[in-house]
């Protein structure tokens, strides 16, 4: 059975890898709607966070001109389930872990 302190440590590095994560959500999602929109990238603003039918018919023309992969917004997603469990893990086994560290 993990220790507080090891919990506590474990939620921590959940959440660099969420921020990672999201980060190259984001640096992805602007380099693929930039092929396409060029300085208007925000007009895909929708399609960070979902794949609606203008985003699909994007992705369809983009994907044709362009050696990025098609974005996928199941990374955003996945980055921020990481982020909610290493939140939870972080704050839930905080007090513990500052104890097992007075301890020693």
């Amino acid at each position: 059975m993990p220790t507080p302190r090891q919990l506590y440590t474990f939620g921590q590095g959940l959440i660099v890898v969420s921020f990672v994560s999201f980060l190259g959500a984001v640096i992805w999602w602007h380099r693929f709607y930039s092929r396409l929109l060029q300085d208007d990238v925000k007009m895909a603003s929708e399609c960070f966070y979902q794949t609606t039918p203008d985003c699909a018919a994007g992705n369809y023309v983009v994907s044709m001109i362009s050696e990025v992969p098609v974005y996928r917004p199941e990374l955003l997603w996945a980055a921020c389930i990481v982020m909610v469990a290493g939140v939870l893990l972080f704050i839930s086994n905080h007090q513990e872990a500052r104890e097992e560290s007075k301890e020693q």
